[in-house]
């Protein structure tokens, strides 16, 4: 007996959303980052692109699951304002065992996008208590293409100091496909 798993069917259903999702989800990426950018330029606000997103910019080939932005503190309010319709989750304080920030959740067009206030932002090694990230230093981007864009985005070492004081799956499966590349 087949198990649910590997029916005919199930496999040809994982197949369509497979397809479906690389194409879909490569253009709902393209137009909430049009989007959001088009609202940082508007209110003249410096950026980085962080986390995953930033790791594919590098190299790194895993799904992404949203786009990390850090604008800094003076900009957050105005940012927030302006995508207050877009908002799930916050604009709130978090903080945890690795993480102490001030973000916000929005959905654009089915693309999760989290914006923090870079400047308050800090990021501790979970096994030596050192914090690794004490707010985002905005004055050196390294510019990417993406998308027929030049994006701002996090600088390599500092992506790989954080991502290695995490220590999350996602962090590791990043930083060793980064490496390769």
């Amino acid at each position: 007996q087949k198990s649910a798993a590997t029916t005919p069917a199930r496999a040809e259903a994982g197949k369509s959303i497979k397809s479906v999702m690389g194409n879909n989800y490569e253009e709902k990426t393209k137009k909430a980052l049009r989007w959001i950018l088009g609202i940082l330029e508007k209110h003249k606000s410096p950026y980085l692109i962080t986390g995953g997103f930033a790791a594919k910019l590098y190299g790194a080939t895993r799904e992404l699951a949203d786009i990390d932005l850090e604008i800094p503190h003076d900009k957050f309010q105005e940012i927030i304002e302006e995508v207050r319709l877009y908002i799930f989750l916050g604009p709130e304080r978090f903080q945890d065992k690795n993480w102490d920030l001030v973000y916000a959740k929005l959905e654009y067009e089915g693309q999760k996008i989290d914006v923090c206030d870079g400047d308050s932002q800090k990021i501790v090694d979970d096994q030596t208590g050192e914090v690794v990230v004490d707010g985002i230093d905005f004055s050196r981007p390294v510019q990417k293409e993406v998308f027929g864009m030049t994006v701002d985005v996090i600088p390599r070492e500092t992506l790989i100091r954080y991502k290695s004081a995490l220590r999350r799956d996602v962090d590791k499966i990043d930083i060793e496909q980064m490496q390769r590349r």
